[in-house]
């Protein structure tokens, strides 16, 4: 009886352990799961940081400080008919080609189909982003600025301003030679946009996106759907084996108050936790990216608005932690606090406490018995009757 006392001491023991890693792993992993689980989170971080309305401009400023360095590296020949996107009207002409409306469209189907294949909706990754609409608006934009800009130019007068036709750049010209043809020149703009190397591709599919040895992005991440319903299952499948393991203790404990009493406060500890590990990842990543703006020029609209769409899904994350931990926690004191004012009226706890005290008495009296024997058998000798000299007993 002893023996079988201690198995099940140990077994609550070990299962009171477990239970403190499984909840703590489902807390964390279903805050994880329910941001990352499906594309809604990121779609509504990456609108809510603003992260479309600056990404054109931020591509512009970088792409000015480039040919900034080409016109300073090259001779003026080789940087000529570059569009001076350094100029206000230009910028513009460029923003409405590649609107935010636009970006949040592609961006969005583009993770629509991944979680579709992530989620195994759809047997291979099949994704399409299409600039050809935009291609074709920055392309009419262009022709137009050309136009209305050479017909604001002054003529040429002086011989040192009459370049040869051909030599007349419709971006940077300040004056015109006579008998510049305005059209054919914004239609040169025109076709050097719609058919020249910029945006040369303008259709991005999963299979145009190949490595060096010409594998395609499906083929590079054939192995993450699995991973990813792996991990889904693992979350669930800690929640389960959580839920399982109170019982047992519920169960195998001396009485289920007593059991119910363990879960109870490890509910509550865990909840404690959880909730200060979800405190502690949000300074944290404040302070890394402080750190990383610091050190990398974080200056810069884009990456201020990657910062951001970082901090909103760890922010995300932390709604769902400090959610589980309060409802751990709450569901811990409530439990407490209802056993403490419903006690017992004779039901199977009380049956059992009462058994195994009974057992206990029962496992400890052979042992007195051992004990009081020699006392036990001295006296039933000197009591026994013993016969009187000279007198028979009759028979």
């Amino acid at each position: 009886m002893m023996l079988m006392q201690f198995i099940r001491k140990t077994t609550v023991g070990v299962a009171v352990s477990l239970l403190v890693t499984l909840l703590f792993s489902f807390g964390v992993t279903l805050g994880l799961q329910r941001v990352f689980g499906t594309p809604t989170a990121v779609k509504s971080a990456l609108k809510q940081s603003g992260f479309y309305d600056t990404a054109v401009a931020s591509g512009l400023d970088q792409a000015q400080k480039d040919q900034s360095k080409d016109q300073q590296q090259n001779s003026p020949v080789e940087t000529k008919d570059q569009v001076p996107i350094d100029r206000p009207e230009v910028r513009a002409i460029i923003e409405n080609a590649v609107s935010p409306k636009f970006l949040q469209q592609q961006s969005e189907g583009a993770l629509d189909a991944v979680y579709a294949w992530l989620q195994g909706k759809t047997p291979t990754l099949a994704f399409t982003v299409d600039l050809g609409d935009a291609k074709t608006r920055l392309a009419d934009g262009l022709a137009s600025y050309v136009t209305t800009h050479v017909a604001s130019l002054p003529p040429c007068t002086s011989a040192a301003q009459l370049p040869s036709n051909s030599d007349v750049d419709p971006f940077n010209a300040t004056c015109v030679p006579p008998g510049f043809d305005v059209n054919k020149a914004a239609n040169d703009a025109r076709d050097q946009i719609l058919h020249g190397d910029f945006l040369k591709d303008s259709k991005l599919t999963a299979s145009s996106l190949k490595n060096d040895n010409g594998q395609t992005l499906d083929q590079q991440l054939h192995q993450m759907p699995k991973a990813y319903q792996h991990a889904v299952q693992a979350v669930y499948a800690a929640g389960a084996g959580a839920v399982l393991l109170a019982l047992a203790i519920v169960f195998l404990s001396v009485s289920r108050r007593s059991g119910l009493k363990k879960v109870s406060i490890t509910c509550i500890v865990v909840g404690a936790i959880v909730g200060l590990f979800g405190v502690l990842s949000s300074i944290g990543v404040q302070k890394a990216s402080d750190q990383l703006a610091k050190t990398s020029g974080g200056d810069q609209p884009l990456q201020q608005h990657i910062l951001g769409v970082a901090k909103l899904l760890i922010n995300d994350v932390r709604f769902w932690w400090m959610l589980y931990g309060a409802t751990l926690v709450v569901l811990g004191i409530a439990t407490l606090v209802g056993m403490h004012f419903i006690k017992p009226r004779g039901g199977a706890d009380k049956q059992r406490d009462e058994q195994v005290s009974q057992d206990d008495v029962i496992a400890a009296e052979p042992i007195a018995e051992d004990k009081d024997k020699p006392a036990r058998a001295a006296a039933t000798e000197n009591t026994a009757p013993r016969p009187r000299p000279g007198r028979k007993l009759v028979q």
